[in-house]
């Protein structure tokens, strides 16, 4: 008489236990994400600072008349791809942060997807 009921409890919980495990994997996978994008991010911001002072010293080697002209150009890349470092971080923080969200939101999802399952099967079976 207990193990119907024991087992509809035990379908009950399931749905919870398991949307539970994945918003910690997922989570999880999030936070992996995160590090690995401002990884990607200060990589991405030495990399063009490398190849703004590159470009800086090519120009300056072009000329001499040209030199202060081309000094200060080459001034404004470096600036400048810094800038693009720094608006990539930003973009790929944001990136993760939705990405950090994701799991709770498909955990949800799933709970409610298989709490129904589960609702409709056990209606099934009382019938």
């Amino acid at each position: 008489m207990e193990l119907p009921w024991l087992l509809g409890r035990v379908l009950m919980e399931l749905p919870w236990l398991l949307g539970r495990v994945l918003m910690v994997l997922l989570w999880l996978l999030g936070r992996v994400l995160i590090e690995l994008l401002w990884l990607l991010g200060r990589v991405l911001i030495v990399l063009l600072w490398l190849l703004g002072r590159v470009l800086m010293e090519l120009l300056w080697l072009l000329g001499r008349v040209q030199r202060v002209l081309l000094w200060l150009l080459g001034r404004v890349l470096i600036v400048l791809l810094w800038l693009l470092g720094r608006v990539l971080i930003v973009l790929l923080g944001l990136l993760g942060r939705v990405l950090m969200e994701l799991p709770w939101l498909l955990g949800r999802v799933l709970m409610w997807l298989l709490r129904r399952v589960l609702m409709e099967l056990l209606w099934l079976l009382g019938r």
